[in-house]
Order: C-alpha cells, then sequence, then structure tokens
C-alpha cells in the first residue's frame, strides 16, 4: 500500500458550523474497478480533513491487490477521529461497497459511530423545485454555475488500474491519484447546494405586504396578495 498526505487549498464554500466542528468532519471519496462490493475490489481512498488551521488531503492507494485489506484497516482506523463523513452519493455506493469489501477480507469494520452527511441524498427531494435535469454532480455543478473538467471518469481509470498492476509506471500511477484528488478538491463545488434544503427548511416571517388590483384578461379587476417572507438564510443561485 502507498500512503501520500499534503496540506491543499480546500475553499470553504458553505458554513461548516451548520454541520458540526471542521475537526470532526471527513470527506471520502472511493475508487473502485467496479460497482459490485462482492465481484469488484477497492483500490484508492482518498480523504480530506482540517488539522492545525489548514485542510490536509491523504490519499491509500492500493500498489498490489494483495493490499486491499491493509487499504481497509488504515481508513476505518483513521475514520475513529472524527464523527461526520461527508460525500456525495456514498450512502448509495462508497459505505456499502466498503462494507461489502470487509465482509469479503473477514473485517468486523462499520460505519455505526459516525453521522453519514450524503450531499445527493440531502438535495434529491429538491430536484423538481430547482429544475435539476438529472442528480448526477455534473449537473449540480451546472446548475450553480461552476465548471470543472474531468479528463476521465472512473470507469475509464479501471483499466488504468489494470495496466498499472501490470507496469508499475508512474504515469499510469499518476494518473489514478491526481483523478481523486480533483473529486476531493471538487467537493466545495458543490457543497453550496446544501443551502436550499436549509433555506427550505427553515421557519419564515413576514418582511412586507401588498394588495394588488390588476386587470384579468376579460378587464376586470383581479385582487390579490403579495406577501414577502424571509428567514435570515442565503442561496447561491435563485429559483422560481
Amino acid at each position: 500500500m502507498i500512503t501520500l498526505q499534503k496540506t491543499i487549498a480546500f475553499h470553504e464554500t458553505y458554513p461548516f458550523d451548520r454541520i458540526g466542528r471542521k475537526e470532526d468532519l471527513l470527506f471520502f471519496d472511493i475508487e473502485t474497478t467496479g460497482f459490485s462490493g462482492v465481484y469488484s475490489t477497492l483500490y484508492l481512498i482518498g480523504c480530506v480533513y482540517y488539522r492545525n488551521g489548514s485542510w490536509n488531503l491523504v490519499q491509500w492507494f492500493a500498489d498490489t491487490l494483495d493490499s486491499e485489506k491493509e487499504l481497509l484497516e488504515t481508513f476505518f482506523k483513521f475514520l475513529k477521529n472524527f464523527t461526520t463523513v461527508i460525500h456525495f452519493n456514498g450512502d448509495g455506493f462508497d459505505i456499502p461497497y466498503l462494507l461489502k469489501r470487509c465482509l469479503a477480507h473477514g473485517m468486523p469494520y462499520n460505519f455505526s459511530g459516525v453521522e453519514s452527511l450524503d450531499i445527493y441524498k440531502k438535495i434529491r427531494p429538491y430536484r423538481g423545485l430547482l429544475g435539476l435535469p438529472s442528480m448526477k454532480q455534473k449537473a449540480i455543478e451546472e446548475f450553480l454555475k461552476v465548471e470543472r473538467k474531468d479528463l476521465y471518469s472512473g470507469g475509464q481509470l479501471i483499466e488504468v488500474y489494470k495496466d498499472y498492476l501490470i507496469s508499475h509506471d508512474k504515469f499510469l500511477f499518476d494518473l489514478l491519484i491526481l483523478h481523486n484528488e480533483d473529486d476531493l478538491k471538487g467537493m466545495p463545488l458543490i457543497l453550496p447546494i446544501l443551502n436550499y434544503p436549509d433555506f427550505l427548511e427553515q421557519s419564515f416571517h413576514l418582511e412586507h405586504q401588498d394588495f394588488l388590483c390588476q386587470k384579468d384578461i376579460f378587464g376586470r379587476d383581479f385582487h390579490s396578495l403579495r406577501l414577502t417572507c424571509k428567514n435570515g438564510f442565503a442561496i447561491p443561485v435563485g429559483f422560481s
């Protein structure tokens, strides 16, 4: 197993105090050789966390197929230092996948000691209201008007990893590591989407009211009441 660690620029685009102390939060993302936790393997886990005034990136890479067990053991021991994990669709894929790989190795690890914040699950009930064409991360990025270019997909990198296991070529290694790093660094770009459930799930107070008299299509008076309400929360992009 290869371990890489460094400090990174991790832009705080969302008030983390709504979730918890920054020191208690762990962003994570995994790379695998397939969708099935039974028939494929895990080869990379990347995490971003806050310590000593800086954001840090740590990545554990399985440089051989035999390294997967060590990778899982290292990650779950590291997880004990945090109370909340943050991810995109991790409740649907990453977490069940990791649990299946632990089961395959007869390892007793689980996520029972941490809270899980799934950005995908949190925003899914508001997809129709916000007019999101899909729940893919790219659709959320486009809604928030942010740009991030992915040179490779996770699926494309499966073959890259297989080639790496044969050649141990540094160029292939760098491709695999950089993709995972970019995914984690891209996490702050979609965090502002959490402002929408924050905004919509809080109580509003009446700020202003207007009694309006307009004409309908037949020229008759049409009366309406316009209420302006606020709740102290802001959203990055308007919606109707």
